[in-house]
């Protein structure tokens, strides 16, 4: 303990309590202890239980570490920068959009984080909830260093700028995604999007894209090895897809690769909007799994119709696997011919075909 002390003298690193007693000012010397105002070397801590809760609502407040303790409060209403760690234990509450506000530490929160005025924050270290985290609509900003989230957060408008951000817990970005840096939902995470315009994209865990928002991430940048589940009406520049996707809805998908044997495409939109589907990987599948559906004419290694009703080919099909008909599905090939090596033929279903160049 003696040797940590005389660290912190050396470092020049001291250390500040919120004694509220002369007023609820952040900015006025007497309502620390020591007497003084902080600076970007000292740790602060706010206490509960003080005559008057502090307030950044004038100058610009610098801390080295920020704790916040249980039951205590600390409202900002002005700049603010914390060069070090954030622990709210207690509240923290956003209440201006005036002046910046930068954590370059990671921000621990157990209590409340409540950015009540939506003013935009940029975060260099991460977040960790185990609280309640409320966002607002401000754009929150990721950059400077590699960062992580965790716990379970929403988000309305996300800005990652020049690093990776790795998503560990379960977030919701409710607006927008966008920035020149990269979002990585990690193995065991839950990620749910409206549409993303960020440069890089990547998918090991759970991810949801719902709502109205386009996905324009740039080519061979939206790679999935995970699950994700497709259920909204935005367009798609292009996903190279190693996991599985459930595509249930969406604007129209540009590019949709189905990349290795591990690959899985289960489509349950009556007319999936995809311009280009590849799907020549040894052993990918694609499954159309809903009720009445239009097939998309293309090379398929591994083919299966099931669910319900009748799959009406758009186009000639190829398959140089197994095709597959589930009970009481009909492949309907109208005027167009089935095609392809057709290793194994597994119909318990019906196949109307006109014309076939393989022998079942």
């Amino acid at each position: 303990l003696l040797f940590a002390v005389l660290l912190m003298i050396q470092l020049g690193i001291g250390q500040k309590t919120w004694n509220g007693s002369a007023s609820s000012s952040w900015a006025t010397a007497a309502n620390w202890s020591p007497n003084g105002i902080p600076t970007n070397t000292d740790d602060v801590t706010i206490p509960t239980g003080m005559p008057n809760a502090p307030i950044v609502s004038a100058a610009t407040a610098t801390c080295r570490n920020l704790t916040i303790n249980s039951g205590a409060v600390l409202t900002v209403s002005q700049a603010i920068t914390v060069s070090g760690t954030t622990a709210v234990n207690g509240t923290l509450i956003i209440a201006s959009v005036s002046g910046t506000k930068i954590f370059t530490g990671n921000v621990a929160v157990s209590g409340s984080w409540n950015n009540s005025a939506s003013s935009g924050i940029t975060f260099r270290g991460g977040i960790a909830n185990t609280g309640t985290f409320a966002s607002g609509t401000g754009v929150q900003t990721f950059d400077t260093n590699a960062q992580a989230i965790s716990g379970n957060i929403t988000i309305t408008n996300v800005t990652v700028t020049g690093i990776g951000l790795t998503n560990n817990g379960i977030l919701t970005i409710s607006g927008t995604l966008i920035g020149n840096g990269s979002l990585t939902n990690a193995t065991t995470s839950t990620l749910t999007i409206n549409g993303a315009g960020i440069t890089t994209l990547t998918n090991a865990g759970t991810m949801n894209v719902v709502g109205t928002g386009a996905i324009t991430t740039a080519l061979a940048n939206f790679t999935n090895t995970g699950t994700l589940n497709l259920n909204g009406t935005g367009a798609i520049t292009e996903i190279i897809n190693n996991g599985t996707v459930n595509l249930g809805s969406s604007g129209t998908i540009t590019t949709f690769d189905n990349a290795s044997g591990a690959s899985v495409l289960q489509i349950t939109a009556a007319s999936p909007a995809i311009t280009t589907l590849t799907a020549t990987a040894t052993n990918n599948t694609v499954n159309y799994n809903g009720a009445n559906q239009s097939v998309i004419a293309t090379t398929y290694s591994n083919l299966i119709l099931s669910g319900t009703g009748t799959k009406t080919a758009a186009g000639n099909l190829t398959v140089n696997g197994t095709l597959t008909t589930a009970s009481g599905v009909t492949l309907n090939m109208v005027t167009n011919q089935l095609l392809g090596t057709l290793g194994t033929i597994s119909n318990s279903g019906t196949i109307q075909t006109q014309n076939t160049s393989a022998t079942p």
